[in-house]
């Protein structure tokens, strides 16, 4: 699957009980609900979320990144963010969010 538009471009690979989620681009107020929605489809096992391809991120695409990590746990599932780089790791450190990072 794959979704683009706003800036941000989602790549979701699904496996048995994986689904890695690659997104390119900018995580932002406008984007954000695309990977709200990805990630709610995909909450039913683990999910890896590959910020390597990613530039920029803000307040709302950390919101939605900490909000599923917070409901998968609840749920016995994993939600793992994996690869930031340069702003984008500044950025979890900033926000003292960088223990998200796996």
């Amino acid at each position: 699957m794959s979704v683009s538009g706003q800036g941000l471009t989602i790549e979701r690979v699904d496996y048995d009980d994986l689904h890695l989620v690659m997104l390119r681009g900018e995580l932002d107020l406008l984007s954000a609900p695309q990977l709200r929605s990805c990630l709610e489809d995909a909450m039913n096992s683990t999910v890896v979320v590959d910020l390597s391809g990613l530039s920029f991120i803000d307040a709302a695409g950390l919101s939605v990144l900490v909000t599923a990590r917070r409901r998968a746990e609840t749920d016995g599932n994993h939600v793992k963010v994996t690869n930031p780089a340069g702003l984008v790791r500044r950025v979890f450190e900033l926000a003292g969010l960088d223990e998200l990072i796996e």
